[in-house]
């Protein structure tokens, strides 16, 4: 009897508060924020890259890529490196920014809402509290992402340091 009841409590606060709603503005703006990322990550490679780079890239695929997707794959980059432009990153970088800060501050309207706290902050101290949140975030995505790629190599030294032998 008692199941119901907090169920029905759920469904009340779900409604309520506009978690539905909430939910899908959240994912819009993150599914928008992630298309300019990718296109100001690929406009990093093309200033930030060399002939060296796309030598190693396609060198580490080659034996997982079938053939026609190698030469796609190395035609692309080649064409990135040489057609890069500063005015692309600019343009994409403020534009992931301003929909992923769209999103955080959907995630904070609906956190205050469900905990039924008015915002009092002014606006310009959300967006920037909006961007602090952005940029710990991908600072936990660049040491995680380090982590898993390097994670041998620290391992490796850290047993050297500490003079653990590998098992």
């Amino acid at each position: 009897m008692q199941f119901s009841g907090t169920f029905k409590n759920i469904v009340k606060s779900t409604v309520k508060d506009d978690c539905l709603g909430m939910a899908s503005s959240m994912a819009f703006n993150f599914m928008l924020a992630i298309f300019p990322f990718l296109i100001a990550t690929t406009a990093v490679f093309g200033i930030l890259g060399t002939e060296e780079t796309i030598n190693d890239i396609i060198y580490s695929i080659k034996s997982i890529a079938p053939p026609g997707a190698l030469y796609v794959i190395e035609h692309t980059l080649r064409e990135t490196i040489e057609k890069s432009s500063g005015g692309v990153l600019t343009i994409s970088f403020i534009l992931g920014i301003l929909f992923a800060s769209n999103a955080i501050n959907v995630l904070m309207k609906f956190l205050n809402r469900a905990y039924g706290v008015p915002e009092t902050r002014a606006v310009w101290k959300v967006r920037a509290l909006t961007l602090w949140v952005i940029v710990l975030f991908f600072m936990a995505i660049f040491v995680i992402a380090n982590l898993i790629i390097m994670g041998r190599v620290i391992l490796h030294f850290l047993g050297n340091y500490i003079g653990i032998q590998e098992a």
